[in-house]
């Protein structure tokens, strides 16, 4: 019995440790990144790999285009080209009373930045700005650091930098342009939000 208590410590509590302490590399290794780069490094505020227990989506909407997997429950958003995850990032999606739309979508609409505002808030140049439905959008996030963990009015926080990956990925022939960019069929990815 004193065994079974030392080996479920150990897979509960220092196990995750040591994969948040491995190269990212390492802890990432489902992922292919697209442009062959470096994996970054764990981010502190990240309770494990964002691959440990991932369960991928239940069928692919598409085999050949770029889309894009967000599920809820686990509060992980994952880039596809076909049936291969190129990326993964943690997210943090609506609240209880705010929650984010479940469905298949196409992003309608982008902008590099744009100010948001609403009943009781107010907030300048958020950045990577992507619609997916009405006004329901993928964007990057400065004012909270609280990753994994529900935040918004329904929208799907990111961190600025994986927002900003995650614009010039679903978007490659972006410019630099300014404004409302309305996507093309080539471009108008494919959004799947789940629970």
């Amino acid at each position: 019995m004193r065994r079974l208590v030392l080996f479920l410590f150990f897979l509960l509590f220092l196990f995750p440790l040591i994969l948040i302490s491995a190269p990212a590399a390492q802890a990432n290794n489902f992922l292919t990144r697209a442009d062959n780069a470096p994996a970054p490094q764990m981010r502190p505020n990240m309770a494990v790999p964002v691959n440990l227990g991932y369960v991928g989506p239940p069928e692919f909407p598409t085999t050949t285009e770029k889309w894009i997997d967000i599920d809820l429950t686990e509060q992980r958003l994952v880039a596809y080209e076909g049936t291969r995850p190129v990326r993964a990032f943690i997210i943090s999606s609506g609240l209880p009373a705010t929650p984010t739309v479940t469905g298949t979508f196409r992003i309608w609409v982008r902008t590099p930045r744009q100010t948001m505002s609403g009943p009781g808030y107010s907030l300048p140049n958020v950045q990577w700005v992507q619609y997916f439905y009405k006004d329901y959008g993928l964007h990057g996030a400065y004012w909270h650091n609280n990753w994994g963990q529900p935040m918004s009015r329904g929208c799907i926080n990111m961190r600025n930098e994986d927002a900003e990956w995650l614009y010039k990925w679903a978007m490659p022939e972006w410019n630099g342009e300014q404004g409302w960019l309305y996507p093309t069929e080539e471009n108008a990815t494919i959004v799947v939000v789940r629970k």
